[in-house]
């Protein structure tokens, strides 16, 4: 910000979606954009960029556009990271309490979260980010766990999680449990009946794989057994 000697304080903003918030309202990557840009004009901020990563999780800090802002601020040219809320830069308190030591323990480099106003310039602004960190960190572990019990209910209803198993797909037909039935694939069956013939004959599996692949059989996800 404009000091009285006249100093423009110089950002750089980063962005972040995961590929399950892309469609999400709120989170796209141009409404950050746009909320940054916004910010830096109304408080007279020098934007000089803004770091995108499209579809990564914020689960680690090793993120090509995350690290391309950080080291804008390393090369000083820029003393301000702004992003739009806080768990676009991290859920984990860990990652937050590592930036902070490394960047915005003191008064060198400053980190602003337009949404919850987290604002490193202050001791008590630096309190408020680690609060918000601590809480995002808390409701990550809180939907993890909820997640977990979910899947452990319907593992022990007997519903089958994943893709169908080579040599079957999902029908439209469903079971008296709403669950959607297993329905064998005529030309996979007869590669899974050449597969158990040269089991019989005493082959092992990587030399079923390499017969099968030198007969240019496919198999699922990239093709090759």
């Amino acid at each position: 910000m404009r000091s009285a000697v006249g100093y423009v304080r110089t950002a750089v903003g980063y962005v972040r979606v995961s590929t399950q918030e892309q469609a999400s309202e709120g989170v796209s990557l141009e409404v950050q954009r746009d909320r940054i840009r916004a910010y830096c004009k109304a408080q007279s901020l020098k934007l000089i960029d803004i770091k995108a990563d499209e579809g990564v999780s914020g689960a680690t800090l090793d993120r090509p556009a995350l690290q391309d802002a950080l080291a804008l601020l390393r090369r000083a040219r820029a003393d301000t990271l702004i992003v739009m809320k806080l768990d676009r830069l991290s859920r984990s308190l860990r990652d937050v309490c590592s930036l902070v030591e490394e960047f915005f323990s003191d008064e060198r480099y400053h980190l602003l979260s337009l949404c919850g106003m987290v604002n490193t310039h202050s001791a008590a602004g630096r309190m408020v980010l680690m609060n918000l960190a601590n809480y995002n960190q808390f409701e990550r572990e809180v939907i993890s766990e909820r997640t977990r019990d979910a899947l452990r209910h319907i593992m022990a209803q007997g519903v089958r999680l994943g893709p169908a198993p080579y040599g079957y797909e999902f029908s439209h037909d469903t079971d008296g449990n709403g669950r959607r039935l297993l329905v064998p694939l005529a030309d996979e069956q007869e590669v899974l009946r050449k597969i158990r013939d040269m089991r019989a004959e005493g082959l092992k599996l990587h030399q079923i794989a390499r017969l099968l692949n030198e007969k240019g059989i496919p198999a699922r996800r990239d093709g090759r057994w």
